[in-house]
């Protein structure tokens, strides 16, 4: 599964996410001031993939599994939030125990057996 490796999270072999901490040695900023973070010291990079997937919304991660499940490679899955699911992410609210979607409802509708094997 999971593993904490520098700076920010990696998971390989799966797909996975690399973050990146910000406020690691070597951030600079970016035209909106917002912070750039250095991958320069992330051991995660020091590896070799056979894929580089940007993104680790639904696509991203899907293409990373199928990868993976399929193909047996490893991806390299870079994210700039801090989560994956993309606008999918939901959590519980801590107040009221409250499963929220962060970005509002989803509605999933497929009406291919396959789709609901895989999901």
């Amino acid at each position: 599964d999971a593993g904490i490796s520098g700076s920010g999270q990696s998971h390989d072999a799966t797909g996975g996410v690399i973050k990146n901490d910000a406020t690691a040695g070597g951030a600079s900023r970016r035209k909106d001031d917002s912070v750039l973070p250095s991958m320069n010291n992330n051991p995660a990079f020091d590896v070799e993939y056979d894929n580089c997937i940007v993104g680790a919304g639904l696509s991203g991660s899907v293409i990373a599994e199928n990868y993976a499940a399929h193909f047996g490679q490893t991806s390299l899955v870079i994210e700039k939030r801090s989560h994956i699911g993309g606008n999918c992410h939901d959590y519980i609210d801590d107040e009221t125990g409250i499963r929220v979607s962060l970005f509002g409802a989803h509605l999933f509708h497929t009406r291919h057996e396959r789709v609901w094997e895989y999901v």
